[in-house]
Order: C-alpha cells, then structure tokens, then sequence
C-alpha cells in the first residue's frame, strides 16, 4: 500500500469494511445519545461513504453492530464523494416528509486508506488530496414533526434542490491500487452558484420581492450562459 499505484486493492478493500462501520458506530452512537430516544424508533438508515464497496454493504454491518431492529429501512451510498453531504440530507427529508413518525438515521463514513500511498513527483494531485482528507464520520437523526418537550430539534431543513453541471475536470477513480483523487481548475464550485442559491430561496419563500427578487437578480448575474 505505500508504494506509489503498487496494486493493493484487495488489501485496502478487506481495511475498509472492517473501519468504515466502526468509524460509523462511533458517530451514531453519540447521535443517538443526544436524541435521548431509544433505538427502536429508527425506522431508516441512509449510510454513506466513499471508502470501498462491500457487498452486503457496510449499512448491514452497521446495523448488526448497533443493534438496530433488522426491519430499519437501509439505503447505502456509495462514493457521492464531495457531493455526499447534501445528498443524504436531500433524500433525509424526503423520507421523514413522506413517511409518518419516521426517524431516519444518517452516518456518513470515511478511511483515507483507500487513497493513500507513497508520492510521487508526476502526481501531485494525489500528495494533495492525501493532505486535504483525513478519516472521519458523521451523524444525524432527521425526522418530521418532532414531539413536543421529547425532541428537541437543532435545524430545520427548509427545501432541497440539485442541479446537474456539465464537467469533466477532476474527480475520483479506481484501480488496482486504490482510489486516486485528481484536481482539476475548471471543477464548478463556483460556476452558478449565485443562481443555484437564489432559485432554492425562492422555493422556500425565504426570498421575496426585495431589490426585483431573485429572478431579476439571476439573470444581472448571468453572463454567456454562465454565472
């Protein structure tokens, strides 16, 4: 695993299913802990994470470890990448929205095994990104009207949207040495994004009709197609 692209994948693969849902029973514990309900009132779990893949998924393993009741709902993400925060959160809702009484529980997971190796001087975005990313996990419990003086709720998640772009700089990939992360100048963080978050406030009527409302706004901001 440490020298540079040596295939190490079935080693870095085996790593990943026994840490990444450790790491996870770890998040949601304390999640759980903060919530103050017992387990049993957890009727999904979204997991999501872009360290390996596993068959029946790290979600399984998550919820044998947990203790969760075996009819929890699961639903397993695999590598969302940056792009995995807002996913679950999206998908969160909708199912606390759609579904009565419903609590979904979220854990996102990660282990920087599955990137690392030794450096290189042809390749430095994968020296970056090993020094941007470290191991980490994550939780939440989302639901919909929240009992009262029993739940006590921190966010309220107001509306959701995504929107497509076009791009092919950049990026995360495979091999049989493990997952490599490439950089790239043209990735669209910034590209729209004026527009992305008028058009969100607008649907959740946090914006109105001040200085020619979001529309006006949006299209001052366009220029050839492009924010």
């Amino acid at each position: 695993m440490c020298a540079y692209k040596a295939l190490s994948l079935d080693a870095r693969e085996d790593m990943m299913i026994r840490e990444v849902p450790r790491f996870g029973k770890e998040a949601a514990t304390k999640a759980i802990k903060e919530w103050g309900q017992p387990m049993s009132k957890i009727t999904h779990l979204i997991f999501c994470t872009t360290s390996g893949v596993a068959l029946p998924g790290v979600d399984y393993e998550l919820i044998v470890l947990l203790g969760l009741d075996p009819s929890v709902k699961r639903y397993m993400m695999y590598h969302q990448g940056c792009f995995a925060g807002g996913t679950v959160l999206r998908l969160a809702k909708d199912l606390a929205e759609n579904n009565k009484d419903a609590r979904v529980l979220i854990v996102c997971s990660e282990n920087t095994a599955v990137t690392f190796r030794g450096p290189s001087e042809r390749d430095m975005d994968s020296f970056v990104g090993q020094a941007l990313f470290a191991d980490g996990a994550a939780a939440i419990i989302i639901g919909s009207d929240p009992i009262p003086e029993v739940e006590n709720p921190i966010f309220e998640i107001v509306s959701t949207d995504q929107q497509l772009r076009r791009y092919r700089n950049g990026g995360k990939g495979s091999s049989g040495s493990g997952s490599s992360v490439a950089g790239g100048g043209s990735l669209p963080f910034p590209t729209r994004l004026f527009s992305f978050c008028t058009s969100l406030s607008w649907k959740a009527s946090i914006d109105g009709d001040d200085a020619g409302g979001p529309k006006q706004r949006r299209r001052d901001y366009e220029i050839d197609g492009d924010t």
